[in-house]
């Protein structure tokens, strides 16, 4: 519940890749800025996109 973790590559509270976040932000025509994956609000809405669009395994180890 910190939007602002971060594990190596991964950050904010869905913990996203770059790339990941960089792929999704741009599939949904907003700004790809990797410093919005420590903005709440934008990594709920990011996360529900991609959970929404068949993208629920980028998260293998939630369901563990």
């Amino acid at each position: 519940m910190n939007p602002f973790a971060e594990n190596k590559q991964y950050a904010g509270l869905f913990q996203f890749s770059e790339n990941s976040w960089e792929s999704t932000r741009r599939n949904m025509g907003l700004n790809p800025d990797l410093q919005l994956r420590f903005n709440a609000g934008e990594s709920i809405r990011t996360a529900a996109f991609k959970i929404a669009n068949g993208g629920l395994g980028s998260w293998p180890n939630c369901n563990k």
